[in-house]
């Protein structure tokens, strides 16, 4: 939502003494609970600092870029220390100017992008994505499990809003810092997804280093993709889902997949298990570091 929430910022009144005060209040508030939160509780501020800072997640999109799950060993950092807290800044100011441009509409008679302007009606609007939006929240609330990628159709209904209040209520139109934005994250996205379908050939390129060594694919663990494929071959279903109490070194996929007796296992880094002795698969990907390895470890039999 950065790329629509920065042009709160452009058109912020940053020159009007109240608007600087509102500024500085907002700051002054968020500066003192942070620094009092980490007076209070410093480790728990600690645990949770990264998530202070951007990107602001620990799920499928983290500093280590688009994060594969389910493949064990540490990924590399693609998002530098620097480049976290600059895209923090921008952040935090983009969502504070939100924040206060939302203030002050609430006092202005007359939205300085409402005439003479074609707009869809509210009723419109809302017939069209609140019954949507109603009921796929519902139908999220129910499951057990609620992870971030799940609330990805309810941010496309927030920006059409976000939209609406920016046109309405600030300018017609979004500034050029808002397509620069839109065209910074596409070309991270691109960049990303690149890497992880290398990684994704390499990761086959050394299981089918195995096999042409004789080794059997029941034998391999290779992430939850491959090792809930070899599950599939082997016995014809998955397991169904528990989650036991597991062991250090074992994957939470293990118990989806028992049939398989991994002898071997794949990962990012030298993890948990020693190296065998097959050479790591190399990979090159368009996000530094460009030279990665897909290891080939020996399990304990």
């Amino acid at each position: 939502m950065l790329p629509i929430l920065i042009a709160f910022v452009v058109h912020y009144p940053i020159k009007e003494r109240w608007a600087q005060i509102q500024a500085g209040a907002v700051i002054f508030v968020v500066a003192g609970l942070g620094g009092l939160s980490f007076a209070v509780w410093p480790t728990r501020f600690h645990s949770l600092f990264h998530f202070v800072l951007a990107p602001f997640s620990d799920g499928e999109l983290t500093t280590k870029g688009f994060e594969v799950k389910g493949f064990p060993g540490d990924q590399p950092d693609v998002l530098s220390m620097p480049l976290r807290v600059i895209l923090t800044i921008f952040t935090y100011s983009a969502v504070f100017a939100f924040v206060l441009a939302a203030i002050n509409a609430l006092r202005s008679e007359t939205p300085p992008g409402a005439e003479g302007e074609r707009r869809i009606p509210d009723q419109t609007v809302l017939m069209l994505l609140g019954p949507f939006t109603a009921c796929y929240l519902a139908l999220l609330v129910t499951r057990a499990d609620v992870y971030e990628r799940y609330f990805i159709p309810v941010l496309f209904v927030l920006l059409v809003f976000l939209l609406r209040f920016y046109q309405v209520n600030i300018n017609p139109r979004l500034p050029l810092l808002s397509a620069a934005f839109v065209m910074l994250f596409a070309a991270y996205g691109v960049l990303t997804l690149h890497d992880v379908m290398a990684a994704g050939r390499a990761r086959l390129e050394a299981a089918d280093t195995l096999r042409a060594a004789g080794v059997f694919r029941g034998e391999i663990r290779g992430g939850f993709e491959y090792d809930g494929w070899t599950q599939i071959e082997l016995a014809g279903h998955l397991a169904p889902k528990r989650r036991p109490s597991l062991p250090p070194c074992v994957g939470w996929w293990d118990s989806d997949s028992p049939a398989i007796r991994g002898r071997y296992q794949l990962a990012f880094s030298p993890w948990c298990f020693p190296d065998s002795d097959f050479q790591p698969v190399e990979y090159e990907t368009w996000l530094p570091p460009h030279r990665r390895k897909i290891y080939i470890l020996r399990r304990p039999e």
